[in-house]
């Protein structure tokens, strides 16, 4: 049997820690593979948290601040994440996010055979100035195996860090989940009649999500169509940020704040149309999401190409006003539809595991 250790910064309901989460479940009863998950951080039972509680996935915390960085705190996180892969005595070790220098130095002498290392997002904003140097030195060094989300994203990581091997292992969905969801009884619960358009996001309230964008377009929107919600899925650090914007442009009583929900395809299926006005985009698997839910989609030039698996996906420049974001949205005016680059079934969770098992094997 395969022992896999997923070694990843912190567990938010995020999309990198959602991924996590989702090896976690499709590897539980595989008879091949031995598969848990290390967060560093402390359990702080929120969303994904309660979840790996509740479905006894095999996740442990070492509690540790990830965000103090003095020389003493990082050795001593360093020590302790070894004392971690030498009690559990990986095959592979899959890291996720910015702990790459942490993990390999603690995986020195630990019998670790194989590494790899998830960019969730573009390598340029997540690596620069001197980690850039550093990064480069794990990978050759450590034998470390990038994987990134799209091809686009595969190219510029090797050209960043001198690489030519850099795997694609896009995020992937269970498609039967966004079929055949009561959109009118999901709607009651949050008062929002069947004749209402809905306008929607999910996404973490953090600057790269552009909230803001979402809420300016939303008011443009509500010119238009006055009988019209915003439905914000998600919770993050910026949240209180923009519930005082809506209140400044009092659109209150139409804006719903759901908070982190385990229930996305539910909510995706009480919308009209998906907005996503991302500055940047490792993959965005909740625009893919919102495509198998059969939305419409206006969405940021800045999101990656590979994303466009229908025909329903409008791109738009994020120069491009409000009123033509919400005109798109409305299909008030003719726009360009995305050329479609994928398919539905490229994203399609359990042919992406079988992808992920070949790459523990073999690679």
């Amino acid at each position: 049997m395969m022992r896999v250790l997923h070694i990843i910064p912190d567990l938010p309901p995020c999309g990198a820690e959602m991924v996590v989460m989702t090896y976690l479940r499709k590897f539980r009863n595989d008879p091949d593979f031995d598969v848990e998950a290390l967060s560093l951080s402390a359990n702080q039972n929120r969303l994904y948290e309660r979840q790996a509680m509740e479905e006894q996935l095999p996740v442990s915390y070492l509690g540790q601040k990830i965000h103090e960085s003095g020389i003493i705190t990082r050795i001593k996180q360093v020590r302790q994440i070894r004392q971690e892969i030498k009690k559990r005595r990986p095959d592979v070790v899959h890291l996720h996010l910015s702990i790459l220098w942490m993990v390999c130095l603690a995986s020195i002498g630990t019998g670790v055979k194989k590494m790899f290392h998830t960019l969730h997002s573009d390598p340029e904003k997540t690596s620069y100035g001197i980690h850039i140097y550093v990064d480069r030195f794990c990978y050759k060094v450590f034998k470390v195996r990038t994987m990134a989300l799209n091809r686009e994203m595969a190219d510029k990581t090797d050209r960043l860090f001198h690489l030519n091997n850099t795997l694609v292992m896009r995020n992937g969905i269970n498609l039967d989940r966004y079929k055949g969801r009561p959109r009118v009884q999901l709607r009651e619960q949050f008062s929002i009649s069947d004749d209402c358009f809905v306008l929607g996001h999910v996404g973490r309230f953090n600057k790269v999500k552009n909230h803001p964008k979402i809420i300016e377009v939303f008011q443009a929107l509500k010119q238009m169509q006055p009988s019209s919600k915003l439905l914000l899925v998600g919770d993050g650090e910026d949240m209180p940020k923009i519930k005082e914007q809506v209140a400044e442009r009092n659109l209150a009583d139409d804006v719903i704040f759901t908070g982190a929900r385990s229930d996305v395809p539910a909510m995706l299926s009480m919308m009209d149309c998906f907005i996503f006005p991302s500055f940047f985009e490792g993959l965005g698997i909740v625009l893919i999401e919102a495509q198998a839910a059969g939305l419409l989609c206006v969405v940021a030039e800045t999101v990656p190409e590979e994303t466009t698996v229908t025909e329903k996906v409008i791109r738009l420049p994020l120069s491009s006003s409000a009123e033509d974001w919400a005109s798109a949205a409305l299909g008030k005016r003719q726009f360009n539809y995305a050329k479609v680059k994928e398919s539905l079934e490229a994203y399609d969770i359990n042919s992406i595991i079988e992808t992920l098992k070949h790459y523990y094997r073999y690679e």
